[in-house]
């Protein structure tokens, strides 16, 4: 069961950029349903990811169930303030 869930949810690593999908509670009707981030730090020993974006650090941290990784790098972690950001606030500042 766990071999299948590593096959299935790729380890992510730092820079590496993700697509996470966004409630349909957290957004309005215009906002994304999708926003790429970037991976910042990997917790291997609790699979644990902190993302960022380009606003700051989000302050929930991930699973990599909760993801998706994407083929090209968009973010870089220098380009990242080191500000903690609620991911609920997120939708409506994001624009992809």
């Amino acid at each position: 069961m766990k071999g299948t869930s590593e096959r299935k949810f790729p380890k992510g690593h730092v820079g590496n950029t993700i697509k996470i999908r966004v409630s349909k509670f957290d957004r309005g009707k215009s906002d994304s349903k999708n926003i790429l981030e970037g991976i910042l730090e990997v917790d291997d020993e609790n699979d644990l990811y902190e993302i960022g974006i380009k606003e700051g650090r989000l302050a929930q941290k991930y699973y990599r169930n909760q993801f998706n990784i994407c083929q090209e790098n968009f973010l870089l972690d220098d380009q990242v303030p080191d500000v903690i950001v609620s991911s609920v606030n997120v939708p409506g500042s994001c624009q992809l």
